[in-house]
């Protein structure tokens, strides 16, 4: 070790010299720097490691996420991030899967109360925006309609959405705040053995802040920022912790809420900022440990959330304007229940959990110029689509793991059931002259669809570890699936009342079985070098269609991916820089994608073909001096389809061969600096610079129409199709720590870029959705802690 520092020290301090010079240009010299709480990632390799689920008080937790030591410290396991990805409590580094960690002291310094904060950090990870309320995680480029393909968690406990009438589950995904949170992690590649159904893309896991059962404390902060050509936005939180029986029981709280005014400026109705929002959630956490290895963890969540309309804005018109006829509001409530009970004995540690989630949601979307070919060539005008869902599922979980002691053999059996209940009715009333909805107008259309979704696993993992440095990881799950679909629709037909009426229903039973495996090996070449290889697998359940046309397929099986993947894990120069890569091969099978009848008014979802993604991602973060941190995160992702998607007849558009992925952009990349240092005993002052690249992208397969009787491109472009460039971002955060008390000020998307995130447009809206990244925004944070 001695030896390999000398040698690495010229290049380091050059790099030093250099950047900390670069940085600190114009810092009077009497600031004198000391180190600062960031997330660098040194690894422990022989310790053992914490207790899973530790809070915030742990000695582990606090390594993890608060207290790194200077960098060149030589202890054993100092500044450690400690994940959970394989079910089990690991360091980052020494987990062979491809995983970003953000801790809580680096969210709350971003003031990242979002995914989409999260993302921006995170080379593979993207969100499909079209607002609050209305995105789809994507990880790795494996996106497309149908059921969610990144599994998300709370703690232990899943969250999902409603499948809605086209059974397309993964398109609202929750969008529940990150408030006093551990950490968040993003597990990338498909997560099939441990995680099982839709963790195709990945995994994300929030890892909440657990009570502390010693002392009382907390925290509060607020935010006030204000949006070009928008309004202002308000945010507040706080979090309190109690003992209740000192080291045997404790209780936390958390509450927030916001508002924000929006930036959409809507020409018809007369109105700016439509598409104001706000929400408001609290959160309990309990914990018992009434005896030695047992502990209980006690959840609840309610969150609601509100908008006046949509994103959407149309390009035609300017800037960030809109001519929707109507308002189309969104309203989302989510609770989420649970408790997790661990034992441990000296042959086992057990871990069983049980949880319930509900969300209401409650959406409304316009068809502008209706008319329905299909039953009457009469043009009726302006329909709103009314669409509230209630989505209900308990899941029920249960897993022996290995004990925490050094062994070669370490091993995850475990067992899995979820029921998901959803409720769906989609009504479609005219729209009124104020564009406000009416439960009273006539309806051209009246939906009901009522889905249940039923699935069981066994699965295990077994991690055996060979000469001391090579490790061989053998995963298998065995799931089975029960899809019930009961529908009903009715559909004028000549007039404006469904009186005289085409009726569409049935019922769609869906079952199906199978076996997702994950093979690996890692090795490490030395105490900062681990290299891995594996072979994993996911998938996500099929469902059935509504079956108001022949044209629609009674249902859709599952579809599934194959990923084959190499990484690598390293730090140099005695842990001043982290270099994390890997790349990755996917094969994605039996595709499920969203259609539509030949006159647009019905959407379904059905099998269509097979794609291929290639891509890497490349993490970067280093410490040129002993306050200076600078982070690079690239993320290219070639996502194609390898096959034509097979021809139904009457329909005009198929992806074929070689066909990009829609809303996957091809690069990602972020640049990230921080500089801190001592202004008095009782002040530190940081600066903090990011960049952002994001590519561009396109909304659908292919660009051009083909021919509904033989399925061979036309060659004529389609006018639904669009591609959207890609944008670069800017922000800096200035902040003035007083230890218990900070003040940030901040300034987001400095350049004012108009970036745009997804494209839509469909026969009803021919102008096209465009939905945009924020405007410029600047604004001032403050938090306390007691």
């Amino acid at each position: 070790m001695t030896d390999r520092r000398r040698r690495g020290a010229q290049p380091a301090r050059i790099a030093r010299t250099c950047l900390h010079g670069l940085l600190l240009a114009g810092v009077p010299a009497a600031a004198r720097p000391t180190p600062v709480p960031d997330e660098p990632v040194p690894v422990q390799i022989d310790a053992a490691p914490p207790q899973e689920g530790a809070g915030p008080t742990d000695p582990a937790s606090e390594a993890a996420s608060h207290q790194p030591p200077p960098i060149d410290s030589d202890a054993a396991g100092a500044g450690d991030i400690v994940v959970t990805a394989l079910r089990r409590s690991t360091t980052l580094q020494n987990t062979p899967i491809s995983i970003a960690a953000l801790g809580g002291e680096l969210l709350d310094r971003k003031a990242a109360r979002d995914f989409i904060d999260v993302a921006a950090s995170v080379p593979g990870f993207t969100i499909r925006d079209n607002g609050p309320g209305q995105r789809r995680p994507v990880i790795r480029g494996i996106q497309g309609a149908g059921e969610a393909q990144v599994g998300t968690y709370y703690d232990e406990f899943p969250i999902t959405s409603s499948p809605g009438a086209t059974n397309d589950a993964g398109r609202f995904a929750p969008d529940i705040k990150l408030v006093d949170v551990e950490r968040v992690e993003v597990l990338r590649g498909p997560q099939g053995t441990l995680f099982g159904s839709g963790s195709e893309g990945g995994t994300l896991r929030v890892v909440t802040n657990k009570p502390d059962l010693s002392k009382i404390g907390g925290s509060a902060g607020a935010l006030s920022s204000f949006t070009e050509k928008g309004g202002s936005t308000v945010n507040v939180e706080g979090a309190i912790n109690v003992p209740l029986v000192e080291d045997v029981a404790g209780l936390r709280l958390v509450g927030y809420a916001g508002r924000s005014d929006g930036f959409i400026d809507n020409v018809t109705l007369g109105r700016n900022n439509t598409n104001q929002s706000r929400y408001a959630g609290v959160r309990a956490s309990g914990r018992i440990e009434p005896a030695s290895g047992l502990r209980m963890d006690l959840f609840a969540l309610y969150q609601t959330f509100h908008a006046d309309a949509g994103n959407a804005a149309i390009r035609q018109l300017g800037d960030l304007k809109s001519n929707l006829p109507a308002y189309d509001p969104l309203d989302d409530t989510v609770q989420l229940y649970g408790v997790t009970a661990q034992y441990k004995t000296r042959i086992a540690t057990f871990v069983g959990n049980l949880s319930y989630y509900r969300r209401d949601l409650d959406f409304n979307f316009l068809f502008p110029n209706l008319a329905i070919p299909s039953t009457s060539p009469v043009r009726l005008g302006t329909g709103i689509v009314q669409q509230p869902e209630t989505s209900k599922s308990k899941t029920y979980e249960l897993r022996a793991q290995s004990p925490d002691t050094a062994s070669a053999l370490t091993w995850t059996v475990g067992g899995f059931h979820q029921d998901r209940d959803a409720l769906v009715r989609s009504r479609a009333p005219f729209a009124t002259s104020t564009g406000v909805p009416s439960d009273t107008l006539p309806l051209f259309q009246d939906r009901f669809v009522r889905t249940r979704l039923g699935q069981s696993a066994v699965f295990g993992e077994a991690n055996l570890t060979l000469f001391r440095s090579l490790t061989a990881t053998v995963g298998l799950r065995w799931f089975t699936y029960d899809v019930q679909s009961l529908q009903a629709t009715l559909i004028a037909g000549g007039g404006t009342v469904p009186s005289n009426a085409g009726a569409y229903g049935g019922a769609a039973p869906f079952r199906q079985s199978g076996l997702t495996k994950k093979f690996a090996a890692s090795y490490k070449m030395d105490r900062d070098v681990l290299v891995y290889v594996l072979r994993s697998e996911g998938y996500r359940p099929g469902g059935a269609n509504q079956t108001v046309s022949p044209l629609i397929p009674a249902g859709f099986g599952s579809d599934d991916v194959a990923n084959y993947e190499a990484g690598l894990k390293s730090q140099w120069f005695n842990r001043r820089l982290t270099v994390n890569a890997d790349y990755y091969h996917i094969d994605w099978n039996g595709i499920q994608v969203s259609g539509s009848t030949p006159d647009g008014l019905f959407r379904f979802t059905t099998n269509a073909g097979q794609a291929k993604v290639d891509g890497f991602e490349v993490e970067v973060s280093g410490r040129p001096a002993p306050t200076l941190d600078l982070g690079l995160t690239y993320g290219h992702v070639a996502a194609r389809l390898s096959r034509d998607q097979p021809f139904i007849r009457g329909v005009p558009r198929r992806g074929l061969a070689g066909d990009r992925i829609p809303a996957v952009p091809a690069d990602s990349i972020n640049l990230s600096a921080e500089n801190s240092f001592v202004v008095n005993d009782g002040l530190m002052i940081r600066l903090r610079g990011e960049a952002q690249h994001v590519a561009g992208s396109q909304n659908n397969l292919h660009p051009t129409l083909t021919s509904t009787m033989t399925g061979e491109d036309t060659g004529v472009l389609d006018p639904y199709f669009a591609r959207y460039p890609g944008y670069t971002t800017y922000d800096v955060r200035l902040t003035f720590d007083l230890g218990k008390v900070t003040v940030q000020g901040f300034l987001r998307n400095l350049t004012d870029e108009r970036g745009v995130t997804y494209v839509f447009i469909d026969n009803f809206r021919p102008a096209g959705y465009t939905y945009y990244i924020q405007p410029r925004t600047i604004g001032i944070n403050a938090n306390v802690k007691f």
